[in-house]
């Protein structure tokens, strides 16, 4: 997925290094100097299925409305699997990834991480009771 492209669209590419994948570009969010043109996709992925629906959404008339040329379900191919890293990190390395970058203190830690004050953000699963088109 892509953004600031501020032209939509949606492709399959086949690099000739990474293979295929499918390319999801967003509209603009927010165009300097203009308010009125604002655009965001919603990308729904069914696994089970092996299908995605991507719905584009535009600002018209003060409020933001799904644009009815998009949001059809479409096959996707399960990517290929990467080979694995043959590099490792070291463990000097790693510490350093994870150093939150302050002294913070905590009645119950002595050595705050980055991974003990990252909070991970809450995604919610709703489900559109429309008949799939396949």
């Amino acid at each position: 997925m892509t953004g600031h492209e501020h032209v939509e669209g949606a492709e399959l590419v086949d690099d000739a290094v990474s293979g295929e994948s499918m390319l999801i570009e967003a509209g603009a969010l927010q165009v300097t100097g203009d308010a009125n043109i604002s655009t965001f996709n919603v990308i729904e992925i069914d696994l089970d299925e092996k299908q995605y629906k991507r719905d584009v959404f535009c600002f018209e008339n003060g409020e933001y409305c799904s644009d009815s040329t998009f949001g059809s379900w479409a096959s996707f191919k399960a990517l290929p699997k990467r080979k694995s890293n043959i590099f490792e990190l070291s463990d000097q390395f790693r510490t350093w990834l994870d150093n939150a970058g302050a002294s913070y203190s905590h009645p119950s830690k002595t050595n705050l991480l980055l991974g003990d004050i990252y909070i991970f953000p809450d995604l919610l699963e709703f489900r559109v009771s429309e008949e799939k088109n396949h």
